[in-house]
């Protein structure tokens, strides 16, 4: 049963770090250009953050057939009218599915293989379920979506550079758990990290607890999450409430350091009792920490860093945009050390510049590594190789 407890030093600032050890100075980043004007109108809706994604309900979603006739089984995807027309958002040609193979070259299909040519991309953050089924993407990318189902990539034969080739799809929600072990049949390529997110705390139930320890024992769970703590949203917190936040997220931290899988931290406001809690794990805590979409200031880094050396953190399109919004993460990006960085789409959500107003897609990653080249002073192949070898010690299971 599902017993969490609180401890009272979780409610309380730890001290700040005076360890730098894992800091370099800033590289001087490269003069600015102006990004291309956007051609769509404004569209709110579409510029939503990860805390605002509706909540799933089951009882209207199609059946998911991880087959080539994708679209057939869903006619509405094909004949609905896509919120931009026919055209085919600015890199897709990032997104490829090379045929599965072992990581010797033998073949298989419950293996997959690093392709030669270009190092490989890792989205090691993007929600699935929310870009399928939520209708979020233009029917020509929901058309290459399908071709990830079936290993069909001859008609991507025209792609410049293939370069996104696996993806960790976010399972949050418990009400569309269900779902989304639907999704990681489509191929061996979909990683699955499945947990609770902060603000749908108020769903864990004794049977959500026990689901989710059978969940983490699946082939494709790479990991826990994503857990953690929101304090910036006043009407949510009327149902997960920070007491309940605080709870849900200890009893993540235990279940990933029991199952020696990878928690993904969610933190927007609650950075103190995230540490905290952290901090207070130290003797049974996940052998690996994500901090997803991070936006803490530096010294909260270096404290992470020092209560958990081997931790990594998720770059997302936030690093792109406006100067007065995002100066903070690209001093960050800056700071942070080379072999801490991940590269995460959180899509459909937080589209990089210059395509904000678009719904976001793992093939949009590029933007985000060449501002975080731009701002350390590095070429991007740097950041794409950091970012392929980090995941891979993120989150090993992804090459099963």
């Amino acid at each position: 049963m599902f017993r969490p407890r609180v401890h009272a030093s979780h409610l309380h600032r730890a001290p700040s770090s005076l360890f730098s050890r894992h800091f370099s100075h800033p590289a001087a980043p490269a003069p600015e250009s102006a990004p291309p004007a956007t051609v769509l109108a404004d569209q709110p809706e579409l510029d939503l953050t990860e805390d605002q994604q509706p909540a799933f309900g089951l009882g209207s979603l199609p059946i998911i057939h991880p087959t080539r006739q994708f679209l057939e089984s869903d006619p509405s995807l094909a004949s609905e009218p896509s919120k931009f027309g026919d055209e085919i958002s600015p890199h897709t040609e990032h997104l490829a599915v090379p045929p599965a193979t072992s990581k010797t070259g033998a073949g298989g299909a419950g293996s997959v293989a690093v392709s030669s040519g270009p190092v490989p991309i890792v989205d090691t953050h993007t929600h699935l379920a929310e870009v399928f089924y939520r209708k979020r993407l233009p029917v020509s990318e929901v058309a290459w979506m399908s071709l990830l189902a079936s290993y069909k990539h001859n008609e991507l034969k025209h792609a410049a550079a293939p370069r996104v080739q696996y993806f960790i799809n976010i399972a949050s929600d418990p009400s569309a758990y269900d779902l989304n072990t639907h999704i990681a049949q489509f191929s061996p390529r979909i990683s699955t990290v499945y947990g609770c997110h902060p603000l749908a705390a108020h769903k864990y139930t004794d049977t959500v607890h026990a689901r989710l320890e059978e969940l983490v024992k699946a082939p494709d769970c790479v990991g826990v999450g994503e857990a953690g703590l929101n304090y910036v949203d006043d009407v949510k917190l009327e149902k997960a409430t920070r007491f309940l936040q605080r709870t849900v997220f200890e009893s993540q931290v235990d279940m990933a350091a029991r199952h020696g899988k990878t928690l993904v931290v969610h933190s927007r406001g609650g950075d103190a009792d995230v540490l905290s809690i952290l901090k207070s794990a130290r003797q049974a805590r996940p052998p690996r920490v994500v901090v997803h979409n991070y936006t803490g200031s530096v010294e909260l880094a270096r404290e992470i860093l020092d209560v958990v050396p081997e931790a990594h953190f998720g770059v997302s399109g936030f690093v792109t945009f406006g100067v007065t919004e995002a100066d903070g993460v690209r001093a960050l990006a800056r700071y942070l050390p080379l072999e801490t960085i991940l590269l995460e789409s959180v899509a459909p959500y937080i589209a990089p510049e210059p395509h904000r107003q678009r719904v976001n897609h793992s093939g949009l990653l590029p933007f985000i590594a060449e501002r975080i080249a731009r701002e350390k002073g590095l070429n991007v192949e740097d950041i794409y190789t950091a970012a392929w070898e980090n995941s891979l010690k993120a989150f090993p299971g992804i090459m099963r």
